[in-house]
């Protein structure tokens, strides 16, 4: 994990950089659309130094400095919280998808969700708010572990959003 390092440059955030990481995602694509060629997933702190010191912990992890940085945890935690106050409490999320259009000519389509106000977290915690929802409505498929793959739709999701100082910039059919 955290390898990789790349900058995105979003609307309104600026560049951010960004480092590979190891998600149940990179599996389940591939073999949900056997054509996918590439997966691809990054994260990335806003505060430049706390991401160069994830990278720089992944090295030592790679390198076989130490085990594991499981046990560093509790320490690493309070010292990024010492830098709290240098953020600006707006973060990100975006999907790029490359491939060919219906008449073969290349296709490049971008989204952007953009949180200000704190409000980030609500980004990658809303499908789990939307599947409690339709669980609670029994409107899901019987029980048992699987994965989430298209229990949601995109509009749905951008929908439940609403409300929120979030806002979405679309590039292409996303």
């Amino acid at each position: 994990g955290w390898q990789d390092l790349h900058r995105q440059i979003y609307p309104e955030l600026g560049a951010r950089w960004f480092g590979n990481c190891d998600i149940p995602d990179l599996d389940l694509l591939p073999r949900r659309d056997p054509d996918l060629k590439t997966v691809r997933f990054s994260a990335g702190a806003e505060i430049a130094l706390r991401h160069f010191g994830l990278w720089s912990l992944s090295w030592a992890v790679r390198l076989r400095l130490i085990g594991s940085a499981a046990a560093l945890a509790a320490p690493l935690l309070w010292l990024a919280r010492r830098f709290d106050r240098f953020g600006s409490g707006r973060s990100g999320l975006h999907m790029m998808l490359a491939g060919s259009a219906h008449d073969g000519n290349p296709k490049i389509a971008r989204l952007f969700i953009v949180a200000r106000a704190g409000h980030g977290p609500y980004i990658p915690s809303m499908p789990a708010i939307l599947l409690a929802k339709c669980w609670s409505r029994g409107d899901l498929p019987a029980p048992g572990a699987r994965p989430c793959l298209d229990l949601i739709d995109l509009d749905t999701y951008l929908g439940a959003l609403h409300g929120l100082d979030i806002s979405v910039t679309r590039d292409g059919d996303v």
